[in-house]
This record gives structure tokens, C-alpha cells and sequence, in this order.
């Protein structure tokens, strides 16, 4: 099996980063927004009217994960069943979790990009320190460069 890189996004350094794990169900969010609207707690201004809602029973069977990582960053995740007579609500959640971290892939190897960029910018800059440092010695004294 080949070395791992450091610079290559695992599976351990995204459940390393988890801090919260949220999940419900469709229909449980769009009940939970139409309970802040008859509360009055929707955003000022927000003009629609408060009515009875109906949801559509295929909502019961969408699962939506929602992680929040150690930095506030949040990774949604979903998962869908068509059929209600096989949905199993822990393998949404599993299914919505594996959704979520796979979004996580393309936003840790971005990082992990960023600080690799930054080390190699560290390394150059530290050696044309040393060299400047050396031109500038050669000059000041130049028997101290050949000792």
C-alpha cells in the first residue's frame, strides 16, 4: 500500500473536525419554519401569511444531516427513500451522514491546499533570508563566509 501524503484529506481528519451532529426529517423542517412564522418569529418584514400547511408524505422520507465542525463550518447531508414501506430512519441518517462528509472532501483538500502554498512560501522566503543574510555578511566581511 502506497505512504499517505500528509497533504491528503481522510476520513479521520474530517470526523477529527466534528463537533455537532443534527438530523431530522424533512417534514419536521418545514413544520419547524411555519411554527417560527405563528410565533412571530420570522425575519421583520417577512410578509407571508400564516396558514395551515400540508405536507406532502414524501417529506417523511428524506433524511438531512447537518454537521457543524470545530470552526462553525456546517456540511449538510441528505438522503431519500421512494419507498415508504422500506424507510428506515437510521439508515437515512447514515446515509444523509455519508452525504455530508463527502462535502467535506473538497473543502478540506482547499485547505489543506492553502496551507501547503503557505509552507512552500515559508521555505522560499527562508531561503532568500539565508542567502541576503550571507550576501549581506560577504560583504560587511567577506573572511567570515569562507570560515
Amino acid at each position: 500500500m502506497a505512504e499517505q501524503s500528509k497533504w491528503q484529506v481522510t476520513d479521520k481528519m474530517i470526523e477529527a473536525t466534528i463537533a455537532h451532529e443534527y438530523y431530522f426529517k424533512a417534514n419536521q423542517g418545514v413544520i419547524g419554519v411555519h411554527a417560527e412564522i405563528a410565533a412571530g418569529e420570522w425575519a421583520e418584514g417577512d410578509t407571508r401569511p400564516v396558514a395551515h400547511v400540508e405536507l406532502h408524505t414524501a417529506l417523511n422520507l428524506i433524511t438531512i444531516c447537518v454537521l457543524v465542525l470545530v470552526n462553525g463550518y456546517t456540511l449538510t447531508g441528505k438522503s431519500v427513500c421512494l419507498d415508504p414501506a422500506v424507510f428506515d430512519e437510521e439508515l437515512g441518517k447514515k446515509y444523509a451522514r455519508q452525504d455530508a462528509i463527502k462535502q467535506a472532501y473538497p473543502v478540506f483538500a482547499f485547505s489543506l491546499a492553502q496551507l501547503r502554498a503557505f509552507e512552500v512560501q515559508q521555505a522560499d522566503l527562508a531561503a532568500r533570508i539565508a542567502a541576503a543574510q550571507k550576501e549581506l555578511i560577504s560583504k560587511v566581511n567577506p573572511d567570515a563566509v569562507n570560515n
